[in-house]
């Protein structure tokens, strides 16, 4: 009886924190440049459009981040080689940023509770260049800044 009530323990509170849904772990610059307006704007967008909340680490070296399973979202700005074992997606030219392209870790791919999150990512290039987007970038929280651009999309 004892063992069934530690398993029980153990497992119920497990149970409860899957019924709150997946979150994706986005990463993000240490600055508060346009590349960190970004990453947020991209997580929030993913999140309005699959309803997947994004979870915003801060990370100052994405590549290793992403390769040790600290993230599953990266924006990579310019022309660096992909690494090995990280998945890419199209993104955009951002104004004022350069080329942005999302590196994703593959698990994220694969799993189920992520499976509108690769077309929501090939619906933000479009985002990436829009109005709303442009708009919002100039303001002084990049974080609330890029909220209030992912909610007005379309």
């Amino acid at each position: 009886m004892r063992l069934f009530n530690t398993l029980l323990s153990i497992l119920v509170p497990t149970l409860a924190l899957a019924c709150f849904g997946a979150e994706l772990r986005v990463g993000v610059p240490p600055d508060a440049g346009l590349q960190t307006y970004t990453a947020y704007s991209v997580g929030y967008y993913v999140e309005e459009k699959t309803g997947i909340a994004p979870r915003f680490v801060e990370v100052a070296d994405g590549e290793s981040a992403i390769l040790n399973g600290e993230i599953d979202l990266w924006l990579e700005v310019g022309e660096d080689s992909l690494p090995r074992g990280v998945e890419e997606r199209t993104g955009a030219a951002v104004e004022g940023l350069g080329k942005v392209t999302f590196w994703l870790n593959p698990e994220v791919l694969d799993d189920l509770r992520f499976t509108t999150v690769e077309r929501a990512l090939a619906r933000a290039s479009s985002f990436l260049t829009s109005e709303q987007f442009n708009e919002n970038a100039m303001g002084d929280n990049p974080r609330k800044s890029a909220r209030k651009a992912a909610v007005k999309s379309d």
